[in-house]
């Protein structure tokens, strides 16, 4: 069950988280400047529900995703406003983990980027980064200290 939960992690980061882990390929679009950044990440791979918040861009706010969505390495992200942003993603465990709550978890990158988006804030191409903390014992999510995710 463990080896599951970090399987599922590594892709559901995001998102996020943030987002959120290799690289995809968008051409000029993985300039320097994100388009927007959310600022905060939770959910739980048990209850298969994970959250953005304290997100800028034309997104409400803030977001939701299923994490075992990105299992496949691509997913949506649903906004509060009603729009959504298609991602395409990679996952990578960081062997130096500097911002998660406790031993208990283990830190992810996330790299990638948009495949759509209806929010007209970070267009298909568009590069998506973050890291992501995974309770690999409870499937809980959480964004290390001090990191976000950016679109």
């Amino acid at each position: 069950m463990r080896f599951i939960r970090a399987g599922a992690l590594a892709v559901a980061s995001i998102a996020m988280a943030g987002l959120v882990v290799g690289g995809i390929s968008a051409g000029s679009a993985f300039a320097a400047k994100p388009h927007f950044t959310c600022s905060r990440l939770s959910g739980s791979l048990d209850t298969d529900s994970a959250s953005l918040s304290g997100c800028g861009g034309n997104t409400g706010g803030s977001g939701t995703f299923p994490p075992t969505a990105f299992a496949s390495g691509k997913g949506t992200i649903t906004w509060a406003n009603g729009k959504t942003t298609g991602i395409a993603i990679s996952f990578k465990q960081l062997k130096k983990e500097k911002g998660c709550p406790s031993t208990a978890y283990s830190e992810y990158k996330a790299k990638g980027a948009t495949t759509s988006d209806s929010t007209g804030s970070a267009p298909a191409g568009s590069k998506v980064k973050g890291y992501a903390c995974l309770d690999t014992d409870t499937g809980a999510l959480t964004a290390p200290a001090g990191k976000s995710f950016q679109v």
